[in-house]
């Protein structure tokens, strides 16, 4: 199957709960769902959407919203929230850097960065969702008792990132380099990637950290 730059376009996703990120208006997600006041969760960089329709079923209290930029990931994710159609889940096609745009201070109670920026020694360090610019805008976004959650199997992806949380005055409040055997390893919810990472024996690292208040 071929996939139009717009996932709109394809009869499958018209009537799915899905608005492009730029026709919301600023503040406007959490009209987006029934019980606006309910916490939100937001999955950066949500790939093919298993996660969060693991998440939605398991916390059906929580508001989940997956953010892709990739029409071929954003397609398959729709698919599989037209399958298992939970209310507390919905998608946006947007840039992570578009974020300010629609969301507003405060407004996110977690986010989440699962396996969401593969390392290439030759993609620049500003691309990198880890980077200072971007934790600055998770930071004005989060709530005064929000957090952000993060895993990768990527020794230099997760060094870096360790880095980049202590410049920027975030604190570490969880942390594993092998999550399949600690405490905070939840096999009924997972990505694609950290399936795949655990079938090949990789070790998962995972840290749980809140910005400077």
């Amino acid at each position: 199957m071929t996939f139009s730059k717009n996932p709109l376009a394809d009869p499958v996703l018209v009537t799915t709960p899905y608005k492009q990120g730029q026709t919301l208006s600023k503040g406007e997600v959490r009209a987006l769902f029934a019980h606006p006041n309910r916490p939100l969760h937001v999955d950066l960089g949500t790939g093919k959407g298993r996660f969060l329709t693991q998440s939605a079923r398991k916390h059906p209290k929580t508001n989940w919203i997956g953010i892709e930029k990739k029409p071929e990931h954003l397609f398959q994710a729709l698919r599989q929230r037209k399958i298992t159609p939970y209310s507390n889940l919905r998608y946006i096609w947007m840039d992570i850097a578009q974020l300010p745009q629609i969301f507003t201070p405060g407004q996110v109670n977690r986010f989440y960065l699962n396996f969401s920026t593969p390392w290439e020694e030759k993609v620049h360090a500003k691309k990198r969702l880890t980077h200072p610019r971007f934790l600055k805008i998770y930071r004005d976004l989060l709530s005064s008792h929000g957090d952000l959650i993060f895993k990768t199997d990527h020794t230099g992806f997760y060094d870096f990132s360790m880095e980049a949380f202590a410049k920027s005055g975030w604190e570490v409040l969880e942390q594993t380099d092998d999550l399949l055997h600690s405490e905070w390893y939840d096999p009924d919810v997972m990505s694609e990637w950290e399936e795949i990472s655990i079938d090949m024996g990789y070790n998962i690292f995972y840290a749980r950290v809140v910005p400077p208040r």
